[in-house]
């Protein structure tokens, strides 16, 4: 009976052992799923979930205080005026043109066919900013025509050739506390700008100043419609040049916009009708 016990023994106490081993590493791998189930349920590489844009973690640094936004359009970095706000991405609605658009809006939106070198020159006494095309032998090719506001008495705009275009605003704080949209400076505090908002939000729009394109009614800056200030944002390099200079009706080659003039008692007048946003009411499908 003793031998028939031992050879019991000798045959089932490895197995006992095998049994007992593979339900600890069974429930130690349950373990591990459960945790890096619980940091990364998607089950890709954390990197991917830290930095999911590939750039270098040196790179999403901030510098002097303010977020860094990388721009592909511009050589240096772009810096929005307040760090610790987070602004909506731009959904604008680049697409066709047989898309949507404002019904009266006459600006031009042909997009150049080639990287041009540009020089603006704004004319104090028509409000209007005409661009030209820099040609390589210096000619200068008149090729658009946008309706402004310059500085209302008292906060004249200064005038002078030599400006440069220098930095580059998605959003940018006013003196007065009110927002402008795509700003371009160009001489010191002066900058090419949208009519202001309220707040850094598209349906904010200063909806009184609007009406006032075409007059003078700034602080110094010039104001434009969204489309044109998106324009030069756009299109016209850091070290473009400018000239702001008083004339008269036949030193503008390409005339003055007809200004939109909002319907103060429309419940879309705090959009302006030349934003291509797609949630922009005053938009309308092209037939």
């Amino acid at each position: 009976m003793n031998f028939i016990n031992n050879i019991v023994k000798k045959l089932f106490a490895p197995l006992v052992a095998i049994i007992i081993c593979f339900s600890v590493i069974t429930d130690v791998s349950a373990l591990e799923a459960d945790i890096t189930g619980n940091i990364n349920p998607a089950g890709t590489d954390i990197t991917g979930i830290l930095n999911p844009a590939g750039t270098a973690i040196s790179d999403l640094n901030t510098a002097n205080g303010q977020a860094v936004i990388p721009s592909s359009d511009y050589d240096d970095e772009v810096f929005f005026t307040e760090p610790e706000q987070v602004f909506e991405e731009d959904k604008e609605a680049e697409a066709e043109d047989s898309v949507k658009v404002y019904p009266k809006w006459q600006g031009s939106r042909k997009k150049p066919t080639k990287d041009y070198d540009y020089y603006i020159k704004v004319n104090k006494t028509t409000c209007t900013v005409t661009i030209y095309i820099k040609e390589e032998n210096g000619k200068l090719t008149p090729y658009k025509a946008m309706v402004c506001s310059i500085g209302r008495e008292g906060h004249e705009t200064p005038e002078g050739k030599g400006y440069k275009t220098s930095d580059y605003y998605d959003w940018r704080l006013m003196v007065d506390n009110t927002y402008g949209r795509y700003a371009v400076r160009f001489n010191k505090s002066i900058m090419f700008h949208s009519v202001p908002y309220y707040k850094t939000k598209k349906n904010s729009l200063e909806w009184q100043d609007y009406n006032k394109l075409g007059k003078p009614a700034s602080l110094g800056c010039i104001r434009l419609a969204v489309a044109d200030a998106k324009w030069i944002f756009d299109n016209c390099k850091r070290g473009t040049e400018v000239e702001v200079y008083s004339g008269n009706a036949s030193t503008d080659p390409l005339g003055t916009p007809e200004p939109i003039k909002l319907d103060t008692k429309s419940s879309f007048r705090d959009w302006d009708p030349t934003d291509l946003t797609k949630e922009n009411p005053w938009l309308v499908p092209v037939e």
